[in-house]
């Protein structure tokens, strides 16, 4: 025999395949009694959120909508009758106590969410941060970091901070793993040349204007005003608002999330539960030092406390390029965002004249910014003239609605877009599942290969699809019903020359690409198509 190996693993394989199936097959058997449950509340929003949980409980991909309503599947939960959501929670934690884990435990988590008050972490101003505890604590860096990130993996939020001059930095970036796709929203270092929006989903430019996007594995993206509001379908939240400082735009980022979530939370908006005292401890054990709990003290104490959070603090939390969920520009990696020098003084409240604070103090407290948060709104006042800023509030769609008998199906799906003429970007493959849209990208091409190649904007050869259209979804999805809204996908604008904003380490910038190492383990899960 010459390949034992492969029989072997060709065996293994059958073997689990077939485990699967009879497992999906145990389980969906099971479900009846939640799908009739559902269907019986109402046949067509019921039908889709009983295809939806099973989705989500096998990481699959949810179907489209066959209703007007923009919901998540936690926002469409939220409206199921209390009587149903009992049997429902009840079914799922008996088989779960019965000893059916996997996909039971994963409904169980979601339907249990509902009752969980959210806890907010906010990164505002230069930035100040506090966290899902209520933590507070100043991070004047340059660099990419995980802001917030669940131990189960569906919920990833990373950070980009940039200097202005030698003291003070902004986010300038968020990127998110939105229950298995990859969100990126730029204030500024576009990785490509479409400027026409700061929205990249899956690596490509995505308007966003009154209506949502709908994401493939059950998330949204919102635009209220200048506020970008991102909803997992597991009901966690982000808000983005889009800012300057001068000529230097930045992101306040304001996040819901569930302290009861399994496994808690992790990143710089500490872990969630409800302790603010240990929200600067990690998994390496970091050995905080008693004036960063203390949180007060004078101008020593603060310039001390602030230089062990940009070092040690920092560093703990600072991303690797496996890790990115970030898109990068030829040639740019996480390293180009990277100082770990920075900041070069650490400014402190003891720094502004007595005038100069006072005058700041009053400013913030007209403003309406609570007592808890005026230090950092009369730092960044003081130094930097920026106006105060409110903790961000931005309205669940879900909350108040109404919803219409509906008599059969109105489908309600993301519009074919047209094609853009710019270069694409290629995602880090941090992200979701990348080699998957590769893969399937590649299948569609040879079950239709109508396309010619054209030249970038750069002058490469390139290929760009003539009548099929291209999305920022893996382009099996165009197989759909004909959608009801007006096309939302970004045209890039090449006319305009691509903004240049000194970095701190200039680099330079090869023709191709170089994409990230697949990290192993953690990321973006795979198992969603």
């Amino acid at each position: 025999m010459k390949h034992p190996y492969l029989l072997f693993t060709l065996f293994i394989t059958v073997i689990s395949s077939g485990a699967l199936g009879q497992d999906r097959s145990g389980f969906e058997q099971n479900f009846k009694i939640i799908d009739q449950e559902l269907k019986n509340w109402d046949p067509i929003r019921g039908a889709w959120m009983s295809n939806t949980m099973v989705a989500m409980a096998f990481d699959e991909r949810v179907p489209d909508r066959t209703f007007p309503e923009d919901f998540t599947p936690h926002q469409m939960y939220r409206q199921v009758p209390n009587d149903v959501q009992l049997k429902i929670a009840s079914h799922t934690r008996t088989n779960v106590e019965n000893g059916n884990s996997g996909p039971w435990t994963q409904l169980d988590q979601f339907v249990a969410i509902k009752d969980c008050q959210p806890s907010q972490g906010r990164s505002y101003g230069d930035p100040h941060l506090v966290s899902f505890d209520g933590a507070r604590y100043s991070f004047q860096t340059v660099g990419e970091f995980t802001y917030a990130q669940s131990n189960s993996g569906n919920v990833v939020v990373q950070t980009r901070q940039k200097p202005m001059g030698d003291e003070f930095s902004w986010n300038t970036a968020v990127a998110m793993n939105v229950g298995g796709d990859r969100v990126c929203i730029y204030a500024s270092d576009y990785p490509d040349t479409d400027l026409s929006t700061p929205v990249r989903v899956n690596g490509r430019g995505v308007q966003i204007d009154e209506d949502p996007y709908f994401l493939a594995n059950g998330g949204t993206v919102r635009r209220v005003k200048n506020i970008y509001v991102v909803d997992w379908p597991t009901g966690e939240s982000l808000r983005a608002g889009l800012r300057t400082s001068g000529t230097m735009p930045f992101l306040n980022i304001d996040m819901n999330v569930f302290p009861c979530s399994q496994g808690g939370y992790e990143g710089l908006m500490g872990n969630a539960n409800g302790v603010a005292s240990d929200d600067f401890n990690s998994r390496e054990r970091l050995m905080v030092p008693r004036n960063i709990l203390v949180g007060v003290g004078g101008v020593d104490v603060d310039r001390a406390r602030q230089q062990w959070l940009s070092k040690e603090f920092a560093d703990v939390h600072r991303i690797t390029q496996a890790e990115s969920l970030f898109d990068y520009a030829p040639g740019e990696s996480t390293l180009t965002f990277t100082d770990r020098s920075f900041p070069r003084f650490h400014r402190t409240l003891h720094d502004l004249t007595p005038d100069r604070r006072n005058t700041a103090r009053r400013r913030c407290i007209q403003a309406g910014v609570p007592e808890r948060d005026l230090d950092g709104c009369v730092y960044d006042n003081g130094f930097l003239g920026v106006e105060p800023t409110l903790p961000q509030v931005v309205q669940d769609p879900s909350v108040g609605v109404v919803m219409r008998h509906l008599d059969g199906e109105v489908p309600n799906v993301n519009p074919k877009p047209q094609t853009g003429k710019g270069k694409e970007v290629k995602p880090t493959f941090g992200a979701q599942p990348i080699e998957r849209i590769i893969q399937e990208r590649e299948d569609e091409q040879i079950r239709d290969p109508g396309t010619t190649k054209k030249e970038d904007v750069q002058g490469r050869d390139t290929k760009e699809f003539e009548e099929k259209p291209t999305r920022s979804e893996p382009v099996w999805r165009e197989e759909r019903s004909t959608p009801t809204r007006t096309p939302r996908i970004s045209i890039p604008k090449t006319s305009k020359p691509r903004p240049t904003v000194p970095r701190t380490t200039p680099k330079p910038r090869p023709t191709t690409p170089r994409p990230s190492t697949p990290r192993s383990g953690g990321g973006i899960k795979v198992g969603r198509g």
